[in-house]
């Protein structure tokens, strides 16, 4: 997972919105004011990224970091790994916009529980990235070809 694939998935929810009506609605912003717009729509924020310890979790952080997000929690249930990549994320941007808290999200009550984590020490949330999945590798080809490509 390269940081292009999450700058994508941020530019293409700024160049989309939900209305009120839920239609979706084109966001005429032009390329020349795209930073700025990024950082003011994440600034002050707060999201729960699951499954963010590697991978596109970890390329989602980054880039929610890299765009000011305010802060941010990594969710995993690899307790080693999550650590590690807080500590890194932590180094990068700051001890205070990064927090982990292991849990397992096929069981709702760790869910519960880090939802209430996270909301107790941001206050709120604003943005949640249900990134957390696993599959065998001898099915990741299947479902690759039925979900992507056909």
């Amino acid at each position: 997972m390269n940081q292009s694939v999450g700058n994508f998935l941020l530019q293409l929810s700024l160049s989309y919105e939900i209305t009120g009506e839920g239609h979706v609605a084109s966001d005429n912003r032009t390329t020349s004011n795209y930073s700025t717009l990024k950082m003011s729509r994440l600034n002050g924020k707060f999201a729960l990224v699951t499954g963010g310890s590697q991978g596109i979790g970890f390329a989602c952080i980054k880039e929610l970091l890299n765009n000011g997000i305010q802060g941010v929690t990594l969710v995993d249930v690899n307790v080693s790994k999550g650590n590690e990549s807080t500590a890194l994320l932590k180094e990068e941007f700051g001890t205070e916009r990064v927090i982990f808290i292991e849990g397992d999200v096929s069981k709702e009550d760790q869910v519960e529980d880090a939802f209430e984590k996270s909301f107790n020490h941001w206050k709120h949330l604003d943005i949640v990235i249900n990134n957390a999945g696993v599959i065998a590798e001898q099915h990741w080809q299947k479902a690759l070809l039925t979900n992507c490509v056909s």
